[in-house]
C-alpha cells in the first residue's frame, strides 16, 4: 500500500518586526559598532554601545576599534530582541568584512 507522502510546510511567519531606524541607518550603527566611530547622534550611539558590548568578545578577538567602545554606558538602554538580531547581524558582516582585511595585510591573524 502506498504511503502518503509527507508535505512540508513552511512556518507561518508573523508580521515583520517593525524596527525604529530604517535599513541604511541600521547599517550606519552596525558599522558604528565595528569600527567604534561615534557621531550620529545620542540615540544611535547609545544602542551602538549596548550592541557593542554584547559583541564584546568578538570584536576584542577580531582587535577591531570597536573593542574599546565595548563598555556598558552610564545610562542604560533597552533594545528589543528584533533590533538586537538585526543589529548584531549586520556588525558581523562588517566584523567579518575586518577580519578579512586584517588577514589579507598580514596583519595578526585573530584567534
Amino acid at each position: 500500500m502506498l504511503q502518503p507522502r509527507m508535505v512540508h510546510k513552511s512556518r507561518p511567519r508573523g508580521p515583520e518586526p517593525v524596527l525604529p531606524y530604517g535599513r541604511h541607518m541600521l547599517d550606519r550603527i552596525a558599522r558604528a559598532v565595528v569600527t567604534g566611530e561615534r557621531g550620529l547622534g545620542r540615540a544611535a550611539d547609545r544602542v551602538a554601545d549596548v550592541v557593542a558590548t554584547h559583541m564584546a568578545s568578538r570584536l576584542a578577538a577580531v582587535g577591531v576599534p570597536g573593542a574599546v567602545q565595548a563598555r556598558g554606558s552610564s545610562r542604560p538602554t533597552r533594545l528589543s530582541r528584533e533590533l538586537l538580531a538585526v543589529l548584531v547581524g549586520r556588525a558581523e558582516k562588517h566584523l567579518a568584512s575586518a577580519c578579512l582585511a586584517r588577514m589579507s595585510r598580514g596583519g595578526p591573524h585573530p584567534r
